[in-house]
């Protein structure tokens, strides 16, 4: 039986933040196959450690 996350206002921002980097790793790889030479794609994932980085650091601090 899986235990229910606690329904705190600090885990649902952490878990906001998390979903966000999830969704900028998505979309990296979505963009991958476009090899475009305009932007880097390589950001998007430097990006998505920075957003849970913070996420993370945020929920701690909290």
């Amino acid at each position: 039986m899986p235990v229910p996350y606690p329904q705190t206002r600090k885990l649902e921002a952490f878990r906001r933040n998390i979903e966000y980097a999830r969704k900028m790793v998505r979309a990296g790889r979505s963009l991958a196959t476009f090899q475009s030479p305009v932007f880097d794609i390589g950001d998007f994932y430097r990006a998505a450690w920075a957003q849970a980085v913070s996420g993370i650091d945020h929920w701690f601090h909290e």
